[in-house]
């Protein structure tokens, strides 16, 4: 089956990066853009801790295959562990650098490693 009928999802990545400085000239971190993607959502694993606190915690795999607003898919984009990913109403953290897959013809989509933290 094709990944075009698989990724039918709507994927925010949000990215976070320095948006200015504070009153003591220290760099203020926060959302820098947003780009949605059509993308697919697995669940790897599923956790929950309730020492001390509860809290649930999953690893998710997450396939873009293509920008929703038509624009060319830069399949080099820099997606690092401080943006987000928005999608079925749950915010996740990205989780060490995307993985690129290419076919014969190609990039072909981006693979991402994430972690949604609910407490």
């Amino acid at each position: 089956m094709s990944l075009t009928f698989l990724a039918t999802e709507t994927v925010t990545v949000v990215t976070v990066g320095q948006i200015g400085t504070d009153r003591y000239n220290n760099p203020t971190i926060g959302e820098t853009g947003r780009v949605d993607y059509y993308g697919w959502l697995e669940q790897q694993s599923g956790q929950e801790t309730v020492e001390n606190r509860d809290l649930q915690v999953g690893d998710w795999l997450c396939v873009l295959h293509r920008r929703v607003d038509g624009a060319t898919f830069d399949m080099d984009v820099a997606m690092t562990g401080r943006d987000r990913v928005e999608a079925r109403n749950l915010t996740f953290q990205i989780i060490g650098p995307p993985a690129v897959a290419r076919s014969p013809r190609g990039q072909h989509h981006i693979e991402l490693h994430l972690r949604q933290l609910d407490e």
